[in-house]
């Protein structure tokens, strides 16, 4: 996740958004950027469902997110 104003970028805060799409495994808040945040899911299908859903990240059109899958 890219973008994310900081004072919205908390575990409580992405974890009300993200866990509608499943279990999440682990979650960093600013991954190397204060406005970064790195989430990561149980599997492929429930990181996949995030990725594509259209209701915007914390209400914020602006909010951006990358699908990182792992190699192999």
């Amino acid at each position: 996740m890219k973008k994310i104003p900081p004072d919205q970028n908390n575990i409580a805060k992405l974890n009300e958004h993200f866990a509608q799409f499943g279990n999440i495994v682990n979650m960093q808040i600013r991954f190397g950027d204060p406005e970064t945040a790195l989430i990561t899911y149980a599997t492929r299908y429930e990181a996949t469902a995030a990725y594509k859903s259209p209701t915007p990240v914390l209400n914020n059109r602006f909010i951006k997110a990358s699908l990182c899958l792992p190699d192999g």
